[in-house]
């Protein structure tokens, strides 16, 4: 049966190496972050590695760019500003240093750039620091906005859902995905206009709609589709 392993490669990263039915020669392909080797079946770990260096200029040039890199500047509305740095003292490590608004985030010099893996922790370190952020920074708006809408909201709660930005219980308490943080401005109001709508309609019935397009002065739907196609700062 064909087989699969893998190797952790300096300039690569994660080297995934698949065997492949049918094919008499070495091929590879960028995805989801990690470099995919299709290898005829039974040749040896030794063959594969040599295939390996002689693609390597065409692979490190058809990289996919990295999410993240030391001297990025990931600016959010609201003023939060995440700062990336290379680090040297922790090579191995990557290490946040959240401050009021943001933080620096300290990539290891050792840490391959580009692989889902770093991408992954790199985001869940983003994502810890929003949830404390969260409370400063999205729910004065979110009060505000339910005040000037006369609206009465029983408490508000910020979560760390990833796929769920908003909800509105029936005791009419809000809770806020601490995702928030990452929209822009206007994104974020509208998730907040619409669980603010649930306080009235607790459905997606044609007269929520309605509501939640009269709180967003007629640009429910176009909110929606720039929901529906927004470019992520991290990982979900």
């Amino acid at each position: 049966m064909p087989s699969s392993y893998s190797i952790d490669d300096k300039e690569l990263g994660e080297v995934l190496i698949r065997e492949r039915r049918g094919t008499s020669r070495f091929s590879a392909r960028w995805k989801d972050g990690h470099l995919v080797v299709l290898t005829p079946i039974g040749v040896s770990r030794a063959e594969t590695l040599r295939a390996l260096n002689t693609m390597r200029p065409r692979l490190i040039a058809r990289r996919p760019p990295a999410m993240f890199t030391p001297g990025q500047v990931l600016s959010l509305d609201g003023g939060i500003t995440y700062h990336f740095e290379l680090s040297r003292l922790h090579p191995d490590k990557i290490l946040i240093h959240p401050s009021p608004d943001g933080g620096v985030v300290r990539i290891g010099s050792d840490i391959p750039l580009g692989t889902s893996a770093t991408d992954a922790a790199i985001s869940r370190l983003l994502l810890m620091s929003a949830s404390n952020l969260a409370e400063r920074h999205i729910i004065p708006r979110a009060q505000s906005l339910a005040a000037t809408l006369k609206l009465k909201v029983r408490g508000w709660r910020i979560t760390r859902g990833k796929r769920t930005l908003g909800t509105c219980s029936a005791s009419r308490v809000i809770s806020l995905s601490s995702l928030l943080i990452f929209l822009p401005a206007d994104l974020r109001d509208y998730i907040i206009y619409h669980e603010l709508a649930h306080l009235t309609e607790m459905n997606h019935s044609p007269r929520f709609h309605a509501l939640c397009n009269a709180y967003c002065q007629g640009r429910e739907a176009e909110f929606i589709g720039r929901l529906r196609t927004f470019s992520w700062p991290i990982l979900r």
